[in-house]
């Protein structure tokens, strides 16, 4: 079990693989019914097990947490975007959490009250680069990926996407938020920045973001929303969602915002 107070200083990022065969009925048991409605609605095989690894790893995360609740007892909500937060039980430290899945990967991100998103990637799939770019992207990042070679543009626009889709679930609303709205920038040193449009009312400074090559084929990114206080240690932790065998992986992001700036005590 997992300290809670741990996360006022830190996020913890759960990554586990699709649900094995020999997992899955265990995993159905901490479902609940209207859950267990949407697997079985799935018609194809591989998203059905990313579904469930999805939910069992979310369930059985927060109880790592809060051991007095038991994973199948968390109750949720959701926003008109579809974005789940905790209402009941009630008592629980004040848990959030955020979860992303693709082919090969389920990540889970936890945080204390903070606003945060988490995206995982594919960046082998087939999709089409300059379409989206064009279309979705902001005129500069699309005019980056134009005029990259194929592969460098594969890794940018994943790059791209990836950050973006953490950001959108940190705020809530999902594609209804547009990502044109809002351009990333990679800097050789590491840094990655961000410039919203004044449409969207936010700034880049209340955000802490990182990006991580999680395997040879995956991307992972995380947006948290700052507080007063410094950003956070971000933790990447491997498991099954049983949490049977939990690893701590030291996995340095191939990029980061830059340190949040100190609050100065106005003088007296």
């Amino acid at each position: 079990m997992t300290d809670p107070s741990q996360l006022a200083s830190e996020a913890h990022i759960w990554l586990t693989a699709p649900a094995a065969t020999e997992a899955i009925p265990d995993y159905l048991r901490l479902l609940a019914p209207e859950e267990l409605e949407q697997y079985h609605r799935y018609k194809v095989e591989r998203a059905r097990r990313l579904y469930l690894a999805a939910r069992a790893l979310a369930r059985s995360v927060l109880s790592h947490y809060a051991p007095e609740t038991r994973p199948g007892a968390w109750r949720f909500e959701f926003n008109k975007h579809g974005r789940p937060e905790i209402c009941g039980p009630t008592g629980h430290p004040p848990l959030r959490f955020n979860l992303s899945h693709t082919d090969g990967l389920v990540a889970c991100l936890v945080t204390l009250e903070l606003d945060a998103g988490v995206d995982v990637e594919r960046i082998d799939r087939r999709v089409n680069l300059l379409g989206i770019a064009e279309s979705k992207f902001s005129a500069l990042e699309a005019g980056e990926i134009v005029r990259l070679g194929a592969q460098a543009r594969r890794e940018r626009f994943f790059r791209y996407w990836t950050l973006k889709e953490a950001y959108i679930k940190a705020r809530g609303m999902g594609l209804a938020l547009p990502l044109r709205k809002f351009s990333y920038a990679f800097e050789r040193s590491g840094e990655v920045s961000v410039h919203f449009d004044p449409d969207l009312g936010d700034r880049a400074s209340d955000w802490q973001l990182a990006l991580w090559r999680s395997s040879p084929e995956h991307y992972l990114a995380v947006a948290l929303k700052r507080g007063s206080t410094a950003d956070r240690r971000l933790v990447i932790r491997r498991s099954t969602p049983l949490l049977d065998q939990v690893e701590t992986t030291e996995l340095a992001p191939i990029a980061r915002s830059a340190p949040a700036i100190a609050k100065q005590d106005s003088p007296t």
